[in-house]
Parts: structure tokens; sequence; C-alpha cells
């Protein structure tokens, strides 16, 4: 349901009496896709790329005189367009006055981490997923290409991963890092052969900041992951393109208003002695795939499943 009046009040506890300033809190989490996929600066709205679509093939001559073939390569374009997102916060003068911290200094972290949560729901699972997007999203093309692998158990996991990340090798596709759900690493860690020794040994001085296979593994905890449809993605992340048309931008302002979606004001910033803040991010994306020499427009992603995942 759209949203046009929620406005900051008193009733959060920021206005205390005798408390300590800091705000007991985690630190906000980033976007995956902004950190795995490969950013692109867009000078306009739209981008396109062009992508190998066929091949060229050459042929044996038949003898000294024989005829030589004709060959040809094939292009595609893709197209995609930077979509908005944005917000905005209300904050009255008073309570800003009164409150003993920087509101506005806590509130942009946390709008950036909203926007990166924002910005994952959709490339990954197609939530409220712009519809000049045209690509699928990362986890229906997974499953349209027949590359979601189940692993049974948790003894069989890192077997899984080298299985799915084969299918990918045999469609030319060599991937270079994961996304995870949160916890995974832990659930790594707890992995032995038959010996009882760890099948998986990060760097216990540096935490469980390790990685599988060689290839990083990135947990994504900014709250979009949905642990129901698969523990891990993993695939060539340089073939996620997300296409940043205006990075994240904050402005403050002091005399402007708000109206809902039937064009009635809701609030007024100078008569209402506040100020809101408007945060906004362009950005497009797109799954480049290009063909192969063992496979034509390979869809570059895979996953690993848990038992009883939902088929789509």
């Amino acid at each position: 349901m759209a949203n046009y009046n929620s406005v900051q009040t008193r009733d959060n506890n920021l206005v205390p009496e005798d408390v300590a300033t800091a705000i007991i809190q985690d630190a906000p989490s980033t976007s995956a896709a902004l950190a795995l996929g490969s950013k692109i600066p867009m000078s306009t709205k739209t981008r396109t790329v062009r992508l190998l679509d066929v091949l060229p093939d050459a042929y044996w001559v038949n003898g000294d005189t024989g005829l030589k073939q004709t060959t040809n390569m094939g292009w595609t374009q893709k197209t995609t367009t930077a979509e908005e997102l944005a917000t905005l916060v209300v904050i009255p003068d008073a309570f800003a006055d009164d409150a003993d911290i920087d509101l506005w200094g806590e509130i942009k972290p946390r709008l950036a981490a909203a926007i990166g949560k924002k910005l994952d729901e959709a490339v990954f699972w197609g939530i409220e997923k712009p519809a000049s997007w045209t690509d699928p999203y990362l986890y229906e093309g997974i499953l349209a290409a027949g590359n979601a692998v189940t692993a049974a158990t948790s003894d069989d996991f890192t077997l899984k991963v080298a299985q799915a990340a084969e299918n990918l090798a045999t469609d030319g596709v060599d991937i270079n890092g994961f996304a995870a759900r949160p916890g995974l690493k832990w659930r790594l860690a707890q992995l032995r052969d038959t010996t009882g020794a760890p099948l998986w040994q990060p760097n216990l001085r540096e935490g469980l900041a390790g990685d599988l296979y060689g290839l990083p593994l990135a947990e994504s905890d900014n709250g979009n992951w949905r642990a129901n449809y698969t523990d891990l993605i993993l695939g060539d992340w340089s073939r996620l393109m997300i296409g940043i048309r205006q990075d994240i931008t904050y402005s403050i302002h002091t005399d402007a208003v708000i109206t809902n979606d039937a064009g009635v004001v809701v609030f007024n910033a100078m008569q209402q002695d506040s100020k809101i803040m408007r945060v906004v991010f362009r950005v497009a994306y797109m799954v480049i795939d290009p063909s192969t020499a063992l496979a034509d427009r390979p869809f570059p992603f895979a996953a690993i499943r848990p038992t009883g995942a939902p088929a789509s």
C-alpha cells in the first residue's frame, strides 16, 4: 500500500533524559548485486550492449582445387533501462533540535541499506522488479536454464556445488564467486570427511572470511535472501550488469510539500516546521549472456537448493 504520510516522531526513544548517546545497532548491510556484479556507468536512461549470437565455422577443403565455403558471425542487442529507487524522510525541526544524536547521520546509511535490499530483491528474486527489466531475475533464469541442483544433505553440499559448477563449465561459463544465505559459512565449517577432518578450512585468525574452491564466498545479509529457495548462487558475476545512471544522492528540503497519489497535500515542510530528506538512486539490470564455443547464449548462474525448495 502506498504510504505518503510517515513522519519521524518522538516515540522512537531518541529524545532521552539520561541515556548513553550511542545507539546499539548492527552495521548497515550492502547490496550483494552491487558488490558482486559489474557496475557500469550510464550516461543516458537506457544502455544497449551487443552480444555474440552466432559463432563462425571453418571447413575442410576437398583436395588441391576444392572450393572453400563461407561463414559469418552474428550479433544481437540487449537494452536495459535505468529505473528509480527513492524515498522521503520527514523530521520535525523541534524533534531534531531536542535529539542528542545526529539524526541525519544515523538515517543516511540506513536509507542506503534499504535501497540495496530493494535492488537485491528485484535482481535475485524478482520482487517488484521493474517491467522494463526484461531479463529474468537470477533465480528465475537459473530454474529456466535447468541450472538448479538440490543438496539433499549437508554431507553432499560441497559435492553438489562442484556438480553445479561443472554444469556451467560444460556451457563455457567459468564461475568466479558465490552469493550465499546468511550463516552458510558456519554450515560449511561443520562439514567433515570420513576421518572427521574439516572439508572447509577458513583462515581461523580472520574468522570465517574464507572462500569456497578458492573463489570468494559472500553472504547476503541485508534481509533479501530467501533461504527456502536456495542456499547458494554461483556463476560468472562479471555477466551480472548493474548500470548506474545516478548514484545514491541525498538532499534536504525545508519548504517542500508531500502529496499522495490522489494529488492531495498531506505534509507541508515549511508550514509544519520540518525538514524532508529525499534519497534517489537510478539503476539498471541486465544479464550478459553471449554465445560460447560450447553453448548458445547460456545463462551464467546456477543455484544449490535445499530439499523441498519451491519449484518457482
